[in-house]
């Protein structure tokens, strides 16, 4: 029944949503302690029997659980208190000791390792000099702020993808460098506050012009013991590293990975450039990895593989990644130490120094992997750590012993006029290759900031300034602006000739080109870190390496681990309110959910079964029945077989069984016997039953008939001549309604029941 499956639907809703009402009024659980319980001491007779007497009075349901009995050093129990049995056995002078957790000790091997001079590893970090009062500027994808890693070490901050003051980090790298060099149980300089300075993006990419913008605003910050961390790398760009270069003769140390290629550290920038410290990586084994770049320009080997740090992803995530962006922060961390035990400001040379001294020396292997080019180990000079060190800057020469004074002492002679000032010693050559229409083209050198510029050279090539032309121009600190012009607006290149300009500053090519519309203008500056010499366009920097993302098997994990915890907790009954209400109501959903499947397959099954009910009750059903046919013959008919054999093959009684069978609601036949011809003809149904002397031969539809043969006589033929007397009448025809008899007469009768 429809109607009835609905209600039982509603009142199952109904249970489902008292059941969470319920459950979300009821009080919460009460809160159990995992603890060890040490009674006072006893003499060991009576010391067991104390603690079962102890457990026995303890309040009703107070002892949730007991996981050990302690008889010996000390007698008492562990297992599952409820507050109140922590009151009672706190009362009875009992120590109550909370059951914490414990774990199998393991330091990461990278700060294991540059602790100690040799193998094997000791799973120790021992230092005394953590960093304090230096700063680290962490110039990558930014940093996961909330990890605790971090708690209360996170210094200002700034976004140069984005440009805003949220640095946080989206890709993973940045936070995990961060955390090698300053964090609370992973990294090096655990004292030491960190800037997370982003200048990479989501993807671990990014550009020269950010870095190089980020360099400046580390560099614009007020404090003096600081250093900057760099564990990016591309390709070879000789600018880039002469303005890296220009932080570094300023007064910032620098930490660059030496990049992930397996090649020469010399082809990659910034790790080409001389003044800062680039970092190679090794592994646990000491021996070099196959992926570092090596050469001249690294300067020094630190762990870089497979190391375990902080990540995104929440405030306690960890993993483990490799690549010389692991090793750089080994040593931006020791840089620190080296900035924190300093009594007076030192200079990035004087912090390489130190560093430099502090290392050991051929302790590495070159790598043997398959496929490693040779010379993964040079240098081989591997990282170690700097404590209770207190360098300060040289002392200066001692002023030579004045001459004793003369008691008359000459005149002093006049002093010389002074000297002219010396030249500066910086240069811009300008190169210009002409295009068919030199008069076209002009330069001009601009000089000051911001909209104050102001023009200190300039120049308007003539119509014969068909060659080269070139012009050395002394320029001192400041910053410039050269601009080119075309006064047709279409470059010197290459709609009228194939023109080019080049720009020289100190003999260093800082630009070049020759296709632009009506001006192009390059800004550089001499002596200045910043705003840096437009490059040529640099491939992005990229990370070394990028982290893997997770595979299949580690979310798996990852999972299974949660649900884990999560069942462990529920078991322990550990949960807090928030989490019972929402595991309960996810599970009583599930199992509505379930329940309201079941319900609705059965309905459906059921209203199946009531349409299968109602379209076999539309069909007719065949029904057999026999017939009685009652002739009124007149007394010439002396044979009343031969009458009826008569009467059956003849086509009005043929009729009379097909109209049977079709069932017309009323009839009226007039049948005709051979000489027979006015004798009515009555059919009656009767109760279904089959005569047990019925000929073997039947109608087509299913009616009893004769065929042309001596058989023996049916019986409604028999009652057929028993009637005869009493139904006889006159020879007048007669003609009778066919229909079908009244209930009273005939209870079973139904024409939809006589079929073929």
């Amino acid at each position: 029944d429809p109607a009835r499956g609905a209600l039982e639907g509603r009142r199952m809703w109904g249970t489902v949503l008292a059941g969470l009402v319920l459950l979300a009024a009821a009080p919460p659980r009460a809160p159990r302690a995992k603890v060890i319980v040490r009674f006072p001491d006893a003499a060991p007779a009576t010391a067991a029997a104390h603690a079962a007497r102890h457990m026995a009075n303890a309040p009703n349901r107070s002892v949730l659980s007991v996981r050990h009995r302690y008889v010996g050093s000390f007698h008492g129990f562990a297992g599952e208190l409820s507050a109140k049995g922590v009151a009672h056995f706190e009362a009875l002078g009992a120590t109550v000791i909370e059951n914490t957790r414990v774990a199998m000790s393991s330091i990461v091997w990278g700060i294991d390792r540059i602790d100690q001079a040799s193998l094997p590893l000791d799973n120790d970090y021992t230092v005394n000099n953590h960093g304090e009062g230096t700063h680290i500027y962490i110039l990558d994808t930014g940093i996961n702020s909330a990890h605790v890693e971090f708690t209360g070490r996170v210094g200002n901050g700034y976004d140069f993808v984005d440009n805003d003051s949220n640095p946080e980090d989206c890709d993973g790298h940045g936070t995990h460098v961060a955390a090698i060099a300053a964090g609370r149980t992973v990294g090096v300089a655990r004292a030491a506050t960190i800037h997370a300075v982003r200048v990479l993006d989501c993807t671990g990419a990014g550009d020269f012009a950010d870095v190089l913008a980020g360099l400046q605003w580390v560099a614009d910050q007020s404090e003096s013991k600081k250093v900057a961390s760099l564990s990016l790398s591309g390709d070879h760009n000789a600018p880039i590293d002469s303005v890296v270069g220009k932080f570094v003769t300023n007064g910032l140390p620098i930490v660059v990975a030496a990049g992930n290629n397996g090649e020469d550290a010399c082809n990659y920038s910034p790790a080409s450039e001389a003044s800062v410290i680039t970092v190679g990586a090794s592994e646990d084994d000491d021996d070099c990895a196959i992926y570092t770049n090596a050469g001249t320009c690294v300067d020094i080997i630190a762990p870089g593989t497979r190391i375990s740090s902080a990540y995104i992803g929440g405030t306690s995530k960890y993993t483990v990644l490799s690549g010389t962006s692991m090793a750089c922060p080994h040593v931006t961390g020791v840089a620190a130490q080296v900035l924190s035990q300093s009594a007076g400001t030192l200079t990035p040379a004087q912090v390489w120094s130190v560093i430099n001294s502090a290392a050991v020396l051929n302790k590495l292997s070159d790598s043997t992997e398959i496929g490693a080019r040779p010379g993964r180990n040079s240098p081989n000079k591997l990282l170690q750590i700097v404590s209770n060190l207190n360098p300060s800057p040289p002392p200066s020469p001692p002023s030579p012993p004045s001459p004793p004074p003369s008691p008359f002492p000459p005149p002093s002679p006049p002093s010389p006029p002074p000297s002219p000032p010396s030249p500066p010693s910086d240069s811009l050559r300008i190169e210009i290759d002409p295009d068919n229409h030199p008069e076209d083209t002009s330069w001009l050198l601009l000089m000051g900031e911001d909209k104050s510029w102001v023009i200190t050279e300039s120049y308007q090539l003539l119509a014969n300034d068909i060659s080269t032309k070139d012009w050395t121009i002394p320029v001192s600190t400041g910053s410039y602006r050269w601009m080119i012009l075309d006064a047709f607006g279409d470059g010197i290149c290459c709609s009228y000739g194939i023109g080019a300009y080049r720009l020289y500053l100190n003999n260093v090519l800082i630009r070049s080109g020759g296709r632009f519309t009506n001006n192009y203008a390059e800004a550089f500056t001499v002596n200045m870190p910043f705003p840096p010499p437009t490059p040529p366009p640099p491939s992005p920097p990229t990370f070394a390496p990028a982290p893997p993302p997770p595979s299949v098997n580690q979310l798996a994990k990852d999972a299974a681990g949660q649900v884990k915890d999560l069942w462990a907790r529920l078991l322990a009954h550990n949960l807090t309110t928030v989490e019972w209400v929402i595991v309960s109501a996810v599970t009583l959903s599930t199992m509505a959910i379930l329940v309201s499947a079941c319900a609705g397959t059965y309905r459906c099954c059921k209203r199946r079964r009531a349409a299968k009910a109602v379209q076999e009750a539309a069909i007719p059903r065949r029904r057999t029945g026999s017939f009685t046919v009652s002739v009124d013959a007149s007394p010439n008919n002396a044979s009343p077989l031969a009458s009826e054999r008569q009467m059956a093959s003849s086509p009005p009684v043929q009729r009379l069984h097909q109209a049977a069978y079709a069932l017309p609601p009323i009839r009226r036949i007039t049948p005709r016997l051979g000489d027979m011809s006015d004798v009515p003809v009555r059919v009656a149904a009767r109760q279904p039953a089959q005569p047990a002397d019925l000929p073997p031969t039947e109608s087509p539809a299913g009616l009893p008939h004769t065929e042309s043969s001596t058989s023996n006589p049916p019986e409604y033929a028999k009652n057929l001549s028993e009637d005869q007397g009493a139904r006889r009448s006159s020879s007048s025809v007669v003609s009778e309604r066919v229909e079908p008899a009244h209930d009273s007469e005939f209870p079973e009768y139904d024409p939809r029941n006589y079929g073929a």
